[in-house]
This record gives structure tokens, sequence and C-alpha cells, in this order.
């Protein structure tokens, strides 16, 4: 891990500086993957799987406890590099804020097979009687 960084418990750390970590993470079935990173970043955040970028974000700033959407990978059973790579301050607003911490990185099937679904107001009845995780509303 690079010196810039603090490590936390369960997973977690926290980025001073620019810079990239690598994990070896074992998925126990072939199939497509949803990659998510826990907490949120302000600055240039990209996630790589066995080399191949799956995401590359900036500004996500979520509420504490959640997990941001990196993309997917298709994956064979066994163990993969995955890769975060946390950018440099740079003239994006906000990019030289106070970082966040970040983690753990999550490998899901589930995620990858039901993927969200955006439902407009006046459709929100749609919704009712059916299982959900959550439900958030979006003032845009």
């Amino acid at each position: 891990m690079p010196r810039s960084w603090t490590e936390y418990e369960g997973g977690k750390v926290s980025p001073l500086d620019a810079g990239t970590i690598d994990v070896t993470m074992t998925v126990p079935k072939p199939g497509r993957y949803g990659v998510w990173v826990g907490g949120a970043f302000r600055r240039e955040v990209e996630v790589l799987v066995d080399g191949r970028e799956t995401a590359d974000e900036r500004h996500r700033l979520s509420h504490a406890g959640q997990f941001e959407p990196m993309g997917e990978a298709q994956l064979e059973a066994g163990r993969h590099r995955v890769t975060l790579r946390y950018g440099k301050a740079d003239l994006h607003p906000g990019s030289d804020g106070e970082p966040f911490p970040l983690g753990p990185l999550v490998l899901s099937r589930t995620t990858a097979e039901e993927p969200v679904k955006y439902v407009r107001p006046r459709d929100a009845r749609s919704l009712c009687g059916k299982r959900l995780d959550w439900v958030e509303a979006v003032r845009g």
C-alpha cells in the first residue's frame, strides 16, 4: 500500500494523495460480476479487474455505508487482481477537498444481475408490491 494511504479495519483505506492499490479477490463461480467500492470520492477513481478497466469515475458523493457501482466484469472462477487508482487533485471543482475513506471493494453476482431501475415520478405506483432493496427519490 502506498505510504500516503491510511488503512482501516474492514478493508477501508483513506487516500491522502494519489496512488494505486492492488488486491487479489477470489470468486467462486464463473459469470458476470458487478464491481462496487464502498464510500465516496471527489477525485478520479479508476478500477481495473485483471488489467481491464471497469470504471473511471469522479465526484461520487454518497451517504456513509453506501457502495458506488464501478462497472462489471466477466470472470472465471478463481483469483483475480483488482486495482484501484486514486487520481491527483486537478482543476475539477472539489478535487482537492478532504478525502473520504474508500472500501471495501466488492465483486457481486447479484448486483450485476439486478441493475438499478429508474422510474419517473408519475410512474412511482409501478413499484408498489415489489420486493426492493431500497427506493431513492432524486430531484433533478
